[in-house]
């Protein structure tokens, strides 16, 4: 029993170790955020360009929430998907994803992996959900990034073993 109680917390902090160690206020998510990489299948679809996310936060009830508001082009049309993420844990990483009118039945928990120290470029993860699959994104405060801040995220990326597959989503 005891044994396994040791692999259990070996297993936990492994879990957790290439999780971020960050605590992120959700003040630092205020504004637009442009994904620069991805696996996210509708992001990689010839009809669909320039994914990009707004979060605003805000308290109810003494927690943190956002106001999630996603716009994209579709065949050269603006679209958008509105959704509100509340706060999961006290670092500020964690959160679930409700969507707003008819998509409010559908929701999606995602995480902070990482976020770069001037808080201008982040990589989060999202889970699978009822029509969405598992998945990553690389996120930036601007539409474009040097070729510097690229190397800092593909390292990042290798570290945390969420390197596989990511794309550069259409412009």
């Amino acid at each position: 029993m005891r044994s396994f109680f040791l692999m259990c917390v070996l297993l936990f902090s492994c879990i957790f170790s290439k999780s971020s160690a960050q605590e992120i206020d959700p003040e630092s998510l205020r504004g637009t955020w442009y994904v620069q990489l991805t696996n996210f299948p509708k992001w990689l679809m010839e009809q669909n360009s320039d994914p990009r996310f707004v979060y605003e936060p805000y308290q109810k009830k003494g927690s943190y929430r956002l106001d999630d508001h996603v716009v994209y082009c579709k065949n050269g049309k603006s679209k958008s998907i509105r959704g509100t993420d509340r706060l999961r844990d006290s670092s500020g990483t964690r959160y679930r994803w409700r969507g707003r009118g008819l998509l409010w039945f559908f929701k999606s928990d995602w995480q902070i992996m990482y976020m770069s120290p001037d808080r201008q470029w982040m990589i989060i993860r999202f889970s699978k959900s009822l029509f969405t699959p598992a998945g990553v994104d690389v996120i930036s405060r601007n539409t474009e990034v040097s070729p510097e801040t690229r190397r800092l995220m593909a390292k990042k990326l290798d570290e945390l073993e969420l390197n596989s597959e990511l794309s550069v989503p259409n412009r």
